[in-house]
């Protein structure tokens, strides 16, 4: 079992030097930890007090009292002056730079950190300003320490290391407990091993990030092309010497990690058994901390340490806003949020739902309202559009509920997506005359139907975000997909010895229309592309809501990634100011899987999203409870959160 040593770096002996004391050789300049500073107030021309009163006449020494009385009374007075205009400037200048905090993740430099050394290592740290550095004393030792700062629910963490004399390149500790009785420790090594921690001990692998690489691509059946990627990565990352730098994102369960620069993948609940016997404590929980380690003969530094707080969605209320319904309800197997309107003084929560016995994908529509976003009414009217009830083929097998707005002839019309049994056919309309329905499905359906051979959405088009803006112009994101073999992307997986049938690959495209009915695709289709390899979003990309705040439409959608293991759908967040370039939130996804809870780890889906008061909030399903359900949850997104994209560093 590892030992701990506490120390503070503020009190460490020559800027926190944990004995025994390096060799002369290997210390830095130590002339500066010398000096003292201090503050001369005044003096007797020159002289000491004592000095000044010998040998003078009484007369002569009193004058000379009172002058330097006057003196230094003026001084000290002067002094003083001073030290309140430098306070008063200080505390302006903090004041200032406090407003321009406000727009940037919180951090802190290690240079006011302090820091746990853990003995049993025969090996030396030491604290210089915002530096450690690190020498071995016997061969084959490690040298770890800890942070006394716990890191955040969500944070980033960012170093740069060198190696010296010999080390290899060090370990990173993160998400691990005060007493290292479980935790996460990433080697920069070799394949980049992440491997748990448990009674402080190194215990099994979790996994080699460098074979994760690439894990999406392999999981759509490209596999010559993700072993490319990870050759091109190892060639990267055969430097021994030199400078590393790392970066880490937590984001609810979900892990992203940087090495140089480079993005090397994203792994969903790094430390899940799924053994039920064995499963350790959540990594979820908080009081976590981070640290380092080296190991092998030799020394090492760690500088430009960094950790940033990340503000994402803030969950709303104590609990779901709505629940499957009771057994034998239409809906008592599964419901998912879709839209979220206001009208007459009353929020109208559309949404799908199937009953327990339904083997099929999609479901039929339902409708809650609520005064206050907080307590929910199913109307008595659900289902108002049912999918046992089809209009044709084309929806015989099962519907998506999608978006409601009111359409040009003063009805409201439903948009949604039909399934015939194969594949997803397209956008169908649905009117009434109120918002409770019921809504009857347009005699012409489907008005956007997928694309011809060789265009992205030529496989199908499902999913969707509907927004009407103020000229009367509907714009619809929807998703795209491709299964033809007419498709670059798909030419790319044949060549390449893949399965087209694996392939995933949802994008993004945008159409628009004046009357809902006659739709004209964009020539730059798609317009939402996935995240670059190895990111949380490089599986698929589904549009599901968009909002307006100020003078950004805000997206919301469904983005999933292949770890080697798992897949993972989470929410993420898009901003644009034209609904056709966007710009991804830099710390996606920001409605995570694990916001709910520690029993809420497998997804975050179906976002939908309402500004009130200024105020953008988020309905979203999630997986919750034993056994399992998916339940409607709400969520905030904070102004901190929206400062983060043009604070990114």
């Amino acid at each position: 079992m590892l030992q701990r040593d506490s120390f503070d770096t503020s009190q460490g002996v020559e800027e926190g030097l944990l004995v025994p004391e390096w060799p002369e050789d290997v210390h830095s300049d130590r002339r500066s930890q010398n000096l003292k500073w201090s503050f001369h107030l005044g003096s007797w021309k020159g002289k000491s007090m004592s000095n000044s009163l010998v040998g003078y006449r009484s007369s002569e020494c009193w004058s000379n009292l009172r002058t330097g009385l006057r003196r230094y009374t003026f001084n000290r007075a002067f002094a003083i002056l001073i030290l309140f205009l430098l306070g008063g400037t200080l505390f302006l200048f903090s004041v200032t730079q406090l407003g321009s905090e406000k727009s940037r993740p919180s951090s802190r430099g290690a240079q006011t950190r302090q820091w746990h050394a853990v003995k049993d290592n025969s090996g030396i740290w030491r604290s210089n300003g915002p530096t450690l550095s690190w020498r071995s004393t016997k061969e084959n030792t490690d040298g770890w320490i800890l942070s006394k700062e716990t890191l955040p629910e969500d944070w980033v963490l960012e170093a740069k290391f060198r190696s010296t004399s010999g080390a290899v390149w060090p370990e990173v500790i993160f998400s691990v407990e005060e007493n290292l009785r479980q935790g996460l420790l990433l080697s920069l090594n070799g394949d980049l091993s992440l491997s748990r921690i448990e009674q402080g001990r190194r215990t099994s692998e979790v996994a080699k990030l460098v074979d994760t690489h690439g894990a999406t691509l392999e999981g759509l059946g490209m596999r010559e092309r993700a072993v490319a990627e990870r050759l091109k990565l190892r060639n990267v990352l055969e430097k021994t010497t030199g400078t590393r730098s790392i970066k880490l994102l937590k984001t609810g369960s979900t892990y992203a990690f940087w090495v140089d620069g480079l993005l090397i993948t994203t792994i969903f609940r790094p430390g899940h058994r799924k053994e039920a016997s064995k499963e350790p404590p959540d990594l979820l929980t908080k009081n976590h901390y981070f640290g380092f380690v080296f190991t092998s003969k030799g020394a090492g530094t760690v500088t430009d340490i960094t950790v940033r707080q990340v503000h994402l969605a803030e969950r709303r209320g104590g609990g779901p806003v709505l629940e499957p319904g009771p057994a034998g309800a239409w809906d008592d197997g599964v419901i998912w949020s879709k839209c979220v309107i206001r009208e007459g003084g009353k929020y109208h929560l559309y949404f799908g739902g199937r009953d327990k016995k339904s083997p099929k994908d999609g479901g039929s529509v339902g409708l809650a309202t609520s005064l206050d976003l907080v307590r929910w009414t199913r109307s008595p009217g659900n289902p108002i559009l049912d999918e046992n009830k089809p209009q044709g083929p084309w929806e015989s097998h099962t519907l998506l509920t999608g978006d409601v707005t009111p359409a040009p002839d003063g009805r409201f019309a439903l948009l949604y997506n039909g399934h015939d049994g194969k594949v997803w056919r397209g956008v169908g309309l649905a009117f009434a005359d109120t918002l409770q329905g019921p809504f009857i499905p347009f005699d012409k359906n489907p008005v956007l139907t997928p694309g011809q051979p060789g265009q992205f959405d030529s496989g199908h088009i499902h999913e969707h975000a509907l927004l009407r803006q103020d000229d009367g112009t509907y714009v619809l994101v929807y998703t795209g997909y491709t299964s033809t073999t007419d498709d670059a992307n798909a030419k790319l997986i044949i060549n390449q010895g893949g399965d087209l049938k694996k392939r995933l690959g949802d994008r993004g495209g945008l159409a628009t229309s004046k009357d809902l009915i006659h739709w004209k695709k964009h020539a730059a289709n798609p317009v939402f592309e996935l995240g670059p390899a190895g990111a949380w979003d490089d599986g698929h990309v589904r549009p599901g809501t968009i909002a307006k705040l100020g003078e950004w439409y805000y997206m919301f959608y469904e983005g999933a990634h292949f770890d080697g293991k798992n897949w993972a759908d989470e929410i993420g967040a898009a901003r644009s100011k034209d609904l056709i370039h966007w710009q991804k939130f830099p710390y996606n996804p920001i409605i995570p899987a694990g916001i709910v809870g520690d029993f809420d780890h497998l997804v975050t889906i179906w976002p939908a999203a309402i500004v009130v008061e200024g105020k953008l909030y988020v309905f979203f399903t999630c997986i919750v409870g034993d056994p399992a359900r998916l339940v409607i949850w709400k969520a905030m997104i904070s102004p901190e959160s929206l400062k983060l994209w043009d604070a990114n560093p």
